[in-house]
């Protein structure tokens, strides 16, 4: 099959067949016969007319769609269309329903497309050339094609709920435009010529020539059989001089003889090299291998020539002379004068490595052991990467983002929405148990099928890596991030074939702040797009972040849908505690409620509670003084507090003077108020001085403010920018806002 990328890059210029037909006067359309596909790079054109079937441009480069063209037409805009009907091969059908079919499929099979929710209506531009579909019964096989002209089989079709064998109408009617094609009817007629114009004056000389000497012979022919001469004059036999038939003779033998002499040399060479390699080795197995193994050494050289395989192959291979030829009944040679090549095959066989070879891990000696106790299975479902079964105290999120993505699916249509919140506050736990839920009921066939992708942020070294993620995931194609990005715009701006709704999630969006915003700016951009059937769902920690990465009239024309995550409350954080336990008895009330007080209050973060309640199970476990009642009680909860919030750094804040305290309250006040981690010296004096009032304290000068600044940073508290900048200093916290506030709680 012809590469698509190097198709893309030769231009097509495209033209009409025929004279136009009026087939709408208010509207201004005009249907024709036939296209034609002028290629610039090979300098030929391809005339395709309506009735055939052809390859059209799709997501995927290495595979085109097939069709077969119905209607072509020019609208108002002098804009080309065409009126497909699909055809789909087996790999763009969905997966769990390729199981219907209960047989294996040739990649050369496609099938009759009526699953609804497709456009058929397409961009001229995207016929790519013809191809050849033929019709089978539903009692044929596929044949086996080892040409490589593009050739597709058909015999069921699939309205996408299940496959049916095609009807018998439609049957003969392919039947019939098959045999048209094959028989080369004007309807089907190919034209495929050079556009170069001095090759068609030489092809119309060469014509001129041609009927001249047609004329001429017929002439001759009339005189030999008016004068009673009956020759044939069909073919002219080419016969030499005897001559310079021997002259031939003498200098084919030379030759000859001096290919002999070649090859008698290359051998000589050979087998001096042989020599010395074996020479080498014999020395070594006489140092190193016993001498059973150097009696080894002589036995006959293993052939594997007689292997069916490899027969069946060189049957299939043209017959060309060898110059040795080695049969598997010769005499055993010496190792001293095998070939290298020989010598390989006989002692180490070849091993060839699967070309679909996938790695895995290896299998356990010893299955898992199950929990010993109540603590350590407590412990386990308490663990963070631990799947929870069910979702509580984000039911209402949960809905609205599944109603959102549903109503634009069903509407086969774009869209983006903002999830915002604090870490820890089951974000991307909720979004992907939506997914789940909405694949679930593609494959009950209650939603269209869509495609399903996802990246993060985290996890890439540069924003613009975004575009390289996504077009990779989408199409296959990896390549530079510049020009993914142009590919990327390309594709959700124009009109796509047989286009499926995309769902992709963008999580962790705020790492993928850039200078000039262009990574976020067409993230939210693409789904505005009329054709590009994408919806995405941007998990971010800042509530505000399109605002403040753009102008507000372009985050207004964007028009995102928002959701915001607000953090748990300590009834919730409860909840979700027991939740996970699962009526296992491993803690006292008073202490789930403990722990989930003591969140709440510092940052609402799920995933601190969680830690917080391990360790308590693993000092309950391995404390010397167990309760009665070996649970976890509340002495054990603030032990493990203790631990995770009496760090050095806790320590040193509780230690500080009283306006180093202010300025880290004053960090983060302007850290929430902003949405970003990221302020300047500037921002944080204004908060600084509105909470030296509230406490009524005397409010420093900015100098002072500046030495605050440059000891916090010292003790590293806090990341400052090195520059001359002054009160435009960006600074950030080296540490977590939980420590933080934990430590200046306490006083």
């Amino acid at each position: 099959a012809e590469n698509m990328n190097t198709r893309q890059q030769c231009k097509r210029i495209y033209s009409w067949v025929g004279r136009a037909k009026s087939s709408d006067q208010q509207l201004k359309t005009f249907q024709y016969r036939g296209i034609l596909i002028k290629s610039e790079r090979s300098l030929t054109e391809m005339c395709v007319l309506l009735g055939e079937f052809v390859l059209v441009e799709g997501e995927n480069a290495d595979q085109p769609f097939v069709a077969k063209l119905l209607k072509l037409y020019e609208d108002g805009s002098q804009e080309k269309h065409a009126v497909v009907q699909w055809f789909s091969r087996i790999t763009e059908l969905p997966l769990n329903k390729r199981k219907l079919l209960q047989r294996e499929v040739s990649p050369q099979e496609i099938f009759l497309d009526k699953a609804p929710g497709y456009d058929t209506d397409i961009n001229v531009e995207t016929i790519i050339k013809n191809v050849k579909v033929i019709p089978l019964a539903p009692e044929e096989a596929v044949p086996v094609r080892s040409n490589g002209k593009q050739i597709f089989f058909v015999k069921e079709s699939w309205d996408g709920k299940c496959f049916k064998p095609l009807s018998p109408g439609l049957l003969s009617e392919l039947k019939e435009t098959e045999k048209n094609e094959r028989v080369g009817s004007p309807k089907t007629d190919r034209i495929t010529r050079s556009t170069v114009k001095t090759k068609n004056i030489q092809m119309e000389i060469e014509s001129r020539h041609s009927a001249s000497k047609s004329s001429l012979s017929k002439e001759r022919h009339s005189q030999r059989v008016a004068n009673g001469i009956n020759t044939p004059g069909a073919r002219k036999k080419l016969q030499l001089n005897s001559m310079y038939t021997a002259i031939l003779l003498v200098l084919l033998i030379h030759l000859l003889l001096f290919a002999k002499l070649i090859a008698e040399l290359l051998d000589l060479e050979t087998e001096v090299l042989c020599l010395s390699i074996v020479q080498h080795r014999q020395l070594s197995d006489f140092l190193n291998i016993s001498e059973q193994d150097r009696e080894d050494d002589y036995l006959p050289s293993t052939d594997c020539s007689d292997s069916s395989s490899s027969e069946e192959e060189e049957s299939m291979m043209p017959c060309t002379p060898k110059r040795k030829m080695r049969s598997s009944t010769t005499l055993s040679t010496p190792k001293s004068l095998r070939k290298p090549s020989d010598i390989i095959s006989a002692k180490t066989p070849r091993k060839t490595t699967p070309r679909n070879a996938t790695p895995r891990i290896p299998i356990r000696n010893q299955a898992t052991e199950k929990p010993a106790n109540v603590l350590e299975e407590a412990r386990l479902r308490l663990h963070v990467s631990t799947i929870p079964g069910s979702l509580p105290c984000r039911e209402e999120e949960f809905q609205d983002i599944y109603n959102f993505v549903e109503s634009k699916l069903i509407d086969g249509t774009g869209g983006c929405m903002y999830i915002s919140g604090v870490p820890g506050t089951g974000k991307t736990v909720t979004v992907h148990e939506v997914i789940r839920c909405l694949q679930q009921a593609a494959e009950n066939d209650e939603l269209p099928s869509f495609q399903f992708i996802e990246i993060n942020g985290m996890k890439l070294t540069d924003p613009h890596q975004a575009y390289v993620q996504i077009l990779q995931l989408l199409t296959g194609q990896k390549v530079t991030a510049t020009h993914a990005a142009e590919l990327l715009a390309k594709l959700f701006s124009t009109p796509g074939p047989k286009r499926k709704t995309t769902v992709l999630i963008v999580d962790e969006l705020d790492l993928l702040w850039t200078r000039k915003q262009d990574v976020m700016y067409n993230l939210f951009d693409w789904p505005t797009q009329k054709q590009a059937k994408l919806i995405i769902l941007a998990i971010a920690n800042t509530m505000d972040l399109p605002e403040r990465i753009m102008m507000n009239r372009v985050a207004s024309r964007l028009g995102l849908t928002r959701m915001s995550f607000q953090p748990y409350t300590y009834k919730q954080l409860q909840q979700i505690i027991s939740s996970r336990l699962n009526h296992i008895k491993a803690f006292e009330e008073d202490a789930i409620q403990l722990v989930s007080r003591k969140v709440a209050a510092l940052s609402g973060d799920a995933r601190r509670c969680l830690d917080i309640c391990r360790r308590s199970t693993e000092i309950c476990e391995f404390s010397s003084q167990k309760s009665a009642s070996g649970l976890v009680s509340m002495a054990h909860v603030m032990k493990a507090i203790d631990e995770m919030f009496s760090s050095p750094y806790i320590n040193s804040i509780r230690n500080a003077s009283l306006h180093e305290q202010m300025f880290l309250k004053a960090i983060i006040a302007e850290f929430r108020r902003s949405g970003l981690e990221e302020a300047t010296v500037q921002q944080i004096y204004h908060q600084h001085v509105a909470l030296c009032r509230i406490e009524g304290l005397q409010i420093p000068t900015v100098s002072e403010i500046m030495a605050i600044c440059s000891r916090l940073g010292a003790c590293r508290f806090l990341l400052v920018e090195s520059n001359n900048k002054y009160l435009h200093v960006r600074v950030r916290l080296n540490i977590s806002q939980d420590d933080v506030m934990y430590a200046l709680k306490q006083e």
